[in-house]
C-alpha cells in the first residue's frame, strides 16, 4: 500500500509540475516543457523501488505520527520528494561521470535529444522538491534535511571529480561525514 502512496505522490507532483511550471508562457513552449516533464518522470523518476520513500512513511508510522489524510499526504510527498532529489543526484552524476546505463538503461543525458541539457533537467527536478516542501508547508528542520542533503552531495562530487589516483581513494573520503564539511 505505501508504494502506491508514493507512485500517486510522484505522479501528483508530476501534473502539479505541468501545471503550475508554464502558467505564463505560449502553447507551444507549454507543450515543449510538459512533454520534457513527462519523460523526465517517465525515464528518470518512476519505476524504481521507492525503498528511501518507503522507509520515511513506515518510519513515520512507526514513530506514531499522526496519520490523519492531511498529515499523510504531506509525508507521503516529502517522501516522494526523496525520489526526485535522489533522481537529480543521479542524472547530475552521470554527466559529470559520463555515464552510460543507470537502472538497466540509457542515462538520461545519453536519450536522443537531451545531451549536456541533461544538467538542466536534474535542476528541474530539484526545483520541483523546493516548490513541494514549500508548498505543503513543511518544517524548516525537513526543508533543512533536504539542502544539507544537497550540500553534502555537492561536496562529495568535487572530491570524487578531484580524485585522480589511488592515493585520493583514502577511508575518510570514502566515509565522510557531514561533520567533515
Amino acid at each position: 500500500m505505501c508504494r502506491k502512496q508514493i507512485v500517486d505522490a510522484i505522479e501528483g507532483i508530476k501534473r502539479i509540475a505541468m501545471q503550475k511550471f508554464v502558467t505564463s508562457l505560449q502553447e507551444r513552449e507549454t507543450k515543449c516543457i510538459r512533454d520534457r516533464i513527462d519523460k523526465l518522470f517517465d525515464h528518470s523518476v518512476c519505476g524504481g523501488k521507492y525503498k528511501r520513500s518507503i522507509l520515511l512513511v513506515e518510519a513515520y508510522k512507526a514513530l506514531g505520527g499522526r496519520q490523519d489524510e492531511e498529515r499523510m499526504k504531506m509525508v507521503t510527498n516529502i517522501a516522494a520528494c526523496l525520489e526526485l532529489l535522489q533522481s537529480f543526484f543521479l542524472i547530475e552524476d552521470d554527466v559529470m561521470d559520463e555515464g552510460v546505463n543507470r537502472r538497466g538503461k540509457p542515462c538520461w543525458h545519453r536519450l536522443e535529444g537531451i545531451g549536456i541539457n541533461g544538467i538542466n533537467d536534474g535542476l528541474l527536478l530539484d526545483c520541483m522538491v523546493s516548490y513541494i516542501l514549500r508548498s505543503n508547508r513543511v518544517s524548516a528542520d525537513v526543508r533543512d534535511a533536504f539542502d544539507e542533503a544537497r550540500r553534502v552531495t555537492v561536496l562529495g562530487q568535487i572530491l570524487d571529480g578531484d580524485t585522480k589516483s589511488v592515493e585520493d581513494c583514502t577511508w575518510q573520503r570514502l566515509f565522510y561525514t557531514k561533520d567533515l564539511f
